[in-house]
This record gives C-alpha cells, structure tokens and sequence, in this order.
C-alpha cells in the first residue's frame, strides 16, 4: 500500500539516522496474510538519476513495516558498453579466493558499480585471506564453484541477457553466472518463505521484458534507520521497484553495494554492518561488477 509522497535520497546518507524525515515515505506491507494487495501493486514511481551510461540510482525510505533504506541501481541490458564480471578464481580454478571488500573489487576490477552476491565459508575482519564460494561462480567462461542443488543463481549471457532460477537449470550458455539462495520472486508472485527473520539484504532482480536488471541493498541492524527485511518482504520489495524475478543473495553483514564516483574513488551507497557497525565494510568471497561507460 503506497502512502503520501517518496523521499528519495542520493548519494547514501552518513550512518545515523539523525536526519530521517518520517513526512515522507513508501508504505509496503508483503506478508503472507495479505499478499493479495501487494500482488496487484504497480512499481513504484522512482526518482531514477543516471550515473553512467546504462546505469540509473535511486534510493527508498520507509517507515512502514519498520524504519528501512532501500537502494537501487537499475542496469539497462540494452546499452552500448554494459559487461559484467563475477568475482574472478585464482588460477586453480576453485571455490577458494581471496576475500576483499566491495570497495576493493570495484577498486582492483576498475567496474563503476559492484555488489556482493554469493554466500561463502569464512567470515573474517582483514582482506585477501581464503574464502570459500558456496554456490554456482563463472567468471567469465571460467567455471570454479559448483552449483548448489538447493538454491538459485543469476545467469548472464556474453551478449547480456540475464536469467534468474530456482534448480534445475541450465548453465551451458552462462558467461557469468553468480549463485545466490532461492528466489524472493518468481513471475510476479512473491514467493512465500517460513523464514521471517528480519536481515540487511542483497539481491538482483530482473524486469518481465528482461531488459532492466536490478540491483538491491537494503540496510539492516541499525535500530531507526534501517532495520533488515524479511525474505517474503524483500520478494514485495522487488516488485514494486519494478521487478519480475528476483534472487536473495548473501545478505546480514555482507550486503554492501560500491559505486565509481567521478574522481574515481569507490564511494559506498549503502550503509554495511559488519560486525554491527554502521560503515564497517565485510571482506568477502564474491561480487558482480558492471562496467559502463561515462554519461554523454
């Protein structure tokens, strides 16, 4: 249910909440009880700004179910000079790499924009020490994680068309390929989950017509700025950015989303949580990167 006007707010505010505006705000209730108002909900109407070339932000405040900031970046398939990259394996070609901020692939890889995405084996506080990726990894053409048969993965074609899938599928055509955990929405419908844990969340999602790909941070752990979404939620959340599908990805003290600023310098758009505290970015196993070229 949308109520009074949206507040959108770009580049990501500092990591307190001391200047929320609680006058204006999404409303957006996606619980099992009532998802037959959420399933006949139109996208919401977001103040999209263009960065780069084919790459468009916007952000979202709510203070209903709870307080939450919301972050997007919507990727067109379609433009001149979008690739993507999977966090690259080490040259034997196995699930273990290197572990590394958001901030640091975007930085190393020389993406403009960078989100973390499978969930991996190894938490650690410092950069560049073993990780394993649990789940599907391609990094361009390179197999080196092998798919988990429970839960999902984002498919990417060389030629850029994207797909989102719950198990069986088929990888023979991926270039990238990032595997996440199940899918939050599946051909318009929320898909419901026993899970209502409240999280900071990460995910991708993708339009009916395949052409824009979606890019979500949702900040969590940070009482009256933003709390974490359920998965059912999340799946909601999806929809009315305009998504068709949409896969969770590692999310909790990982989910972090970096952006190229014009000096060149990494620039955090959400807020991370590691170790719960507001900034602190995770060192973790594994991301997808975007390429784009300047605006004209």
């Amino acid at each position: 249910m949308l109520a009074a006007p949206v507040y959108f707010l770009w580049p990501a505010p500092p990591p307190r909440p001391d200047n929320y505006d609680d006058d204006r705000d999404i409303h957006l209730h996606a619980t099992p009880s009532d998802s037959d108002e959420s399933a006949s909900a139109q996208p919401a109407d977001l103040a999209w700004k263009p960065v780069y070339l084919g790459i468009d932000l916007a952000s979202i405040r709510a203070k209903q179910p709870r307080p939450l900031r919301i972050y997007v970046a919507r990727i067109d398939l379609r433009a001149p000079g979008i690739r993507f990259l999977v966090t690259p394996p080490g040259p034997a070609l196995t699930p273990t790499v290197k572990s590394m901020k958001a901030s640091t692939f975007l930085a190393r890889t020389g993406c403009q924009l960078a989100i973390n995405t499978s969930p991996y084996a190894g938490v650690t506080d410092h950069e560049d020490k073993p990780q394993q990726v649990q789940g599907l990894s391609i990094s361009e053409g390179k197999a080196y994680s092998q798919r988990n048969p429970y839960f999902g993965a984002m498919l990417i074609t060389r030629d850029n068309h994207v797909s989102l899938v719950d198990p069986p599928y088929d990888v023979a055509d991926a270039y990238n390929a990032a595997g996440g955990f199940r899918l939050a929405l599946s051909n318009g419908e929320v898909v419901k989950s026993p899970d209502d844990n409240i999280h900071p969340r990460s995910a991708v999602g993708l339009s009916k017509d395949g052409r824009y790909l979606f890019l979500v941070a949702i900040d969590g752990r940070q009482p009256g700025w933003s709390e974490g979404v359920s998965l059912i939620e999340l799946g909601g959340w999806m929809r009315r950015i305009g998504a068709w599908q949409a896969l969770n990805f590692d999310g909790g003290g990982s989910t972090s989303m970096v952006l190229r600023a014009p000096d060149g310098k990494p620039t955090q758009v959400n807020t991370p949580v590691h170790r719960g505290i507001p900034g602190n970015e995770r060192p973790s196993a594994a991301y997808l990167g975007v390429f784009a070229q300047p605006l004209p």
